[in-house]
């Protein structure tokens, strides 16, 4: 009680995936980028003892181009074309592909190398085509409802963490 403690705490969220067009491309950034990142992170934790960081992954947020599986830009959709994919058909392949990469890699646990959760926010925003700034139907659904919803998604993920 009569002790300082000199301890920082920190949250690092990681997110990769919509501008990869392939597996490949989600595969090569977890095996290049993300695994060496939480590598030399767990080992400054170790190193400073009182740096203590929780690592979350978030999903990328649904691509809406009119046509096309719902995250793949195919040709004859154009950037000003936002909508709903044919019979609502969405193609979740790169977070699918992250979270496979996670789990058979063993970076999903509670050890200062994983990752301790999962900010899910994918199928919420499923229906929010019309949300896209006019023109871009890639990146983002602006909509102050969506900051809620992610930072709704981080308590989710640290609570279970």
């Amino acid at each position: 009680p009569n002790e300082v403690r000199n301890e920082e705490y920190g949250l690092i969220i990681f997110n990769w995936g919509v501008i990869c067009n392939q597996a490949s491309g989600v595969m090569r950034y977890m095996e290049r980028q993300l695994q060496p990142a939480l590598k030399v992170l767990s080992s400054l934790q170790e190193d400073n003892g009182y740096l203590q960081y929780t690592f979350l992954w978030r999903e990328h947020e649904p691509q809406h181009f009119l046509g096309g599986q719902g995250g793949l830009y195919e040709t004859g959709d154009g950037p000003d074309q936002c909508g709903p994919p044919p019979n609502n058909t969405y193609n979740n392949f790169r977070n699918e592909v992250a979270l496979d990469f996670l789990r058979s890699h063993e970076l999903l646990g509670n050890q200062s190398h994983q990752i301790r959760g999962v900010v899910h926010l994918y199928d919420a925003l499923k229906p929010m085509w019309g949300l896209h700034f006019p023109g871009d139907c890639t990146h983002y659904c602006y909509n102050p409802w969506r900051f809620e919803l992610t930072w709704n998604g981080v308590y989710t993920a640290m609570k279970s963490a």
